[in-house]
């Protein structure tokens, strides 16, 4: 039976908040995110951590899924000790290094793992560097349509992306999309506002008037498996990006929230029956 649509609801009481999967900073989340999905991994998808190249890395979530691959970060051109050492951990034999990476990144990636296959996937602007992500994709599913700044819009997709093999496609900034090699054969869904993107016949819409009530409008649309929900700042939104291929793993949604811990929660959640994951702290 479908799971009810998703409406805000009265603050939480007790939300049932299993653990807070959080380090001193954004590049030990991804870590411990890393460590509680994955024992081994034959790859792993290294991303630039600042704000303004999540979408980069954001792209990259599909093969991520593809390749049942943790999203570790690197921060201001540094590979940082503990990146290193959990790449060691899982056996990893390839690196993607996707998006505004500086060529110190990979040189340091070469030299600590001289015998793995680095492939990087950088292109001149976002969108270069999304089509060069998705050729990576074997046998896409579907397409997700964001904006040129949508990238709180794009993480609400994020899990179902990972799962489903969908390609993002991230338009141009005055919302045209020059090329979509994917319509209309594959199916998709534009996220986001007019403002942001242009009508694509055959692409539903899912948005709402903030970030927040795209989230609910995507978690409606989208068959999330509401048995465990994971939760994270809305504001920052780096830990959202990292944690999406670990709740792709159980087909579980991320529910942005204005804060580190939901303040309420989405009527259709039993908070008394869900398992609720924090993401960063």
């Amino acid at each position: 039976m479908p799971a009810a649509p998703l409406q805000p609801g009265p603050p939480a009481a007790d939300p049932k908040i299993i653990a807070h999967i959080s380090g001193a900073d954004r590049v030990q989340t991804s870590v411990l995110i890393s460590r509680r999905g994955w024992d081994s991994a034959a790859a792993v998808v290294i991303a630039p951590g600042a704000q303004a190249n999540l979408i980069d890395a954001l792209a990259a979530a599909p093969l991520a899924g593809q390749e049942n691959a943790p999203v570790l970060l690197s921060v201001n051109g540094v590979v940082a000790a503990e990146v290193t050492a959990e790449i060691k951990r899982l056996g990893a034999g390839k690196i993607y290094a996707v998006g505004a990476l500086g060529q110190s990144v990979v040189s340091a990636l070469s030299e600590a793992f001289p015998a793995a296959e680095i492939v990087v996937l950088r292109g001149q602007n976002r969108l270069e560097t999304a089509l060069l992500i998705n050729a990576r994709i074997k046998e896409p599913q579907g397409v997700f349509v964001v904006g040129y700044n949508g990238l709180p819009d794009a993480l609400s997709a994020a899990p179902f992306a990972v799962a489903r093999r969908y390609v993002l496609l991230p338009a141009a900034p005055d919302g045209s999309l020059p090329a979509n090699p994917y319509a209309p054969a594959l199916p998709g869904y534009i996220l986001g506002g007019p403002a942001l993107t242009r009508d694509i016949p055959g692409y539903p819409r899912l948005y709402g008037p903030d970030r927040y009530a795209t989230n609910i409008a995507v978690l409606n649309a989208l068959p999330f498996d509401l048995g465990t929900v994971y939760t994270a700042n809305g504001q920052t939104l780096v830990d959202a990006l990292t944690g999406s291929a670990l709740a792709a793993q159980t087909n579980s949604p991320v529910l942005l929230t204005p804060g580190w811990e939901p303040v309420s929660l989405p009527a259709s959640i039993d908070a008394a029956a869900a398992r609720i994951y924090v993401f960063g702290g």
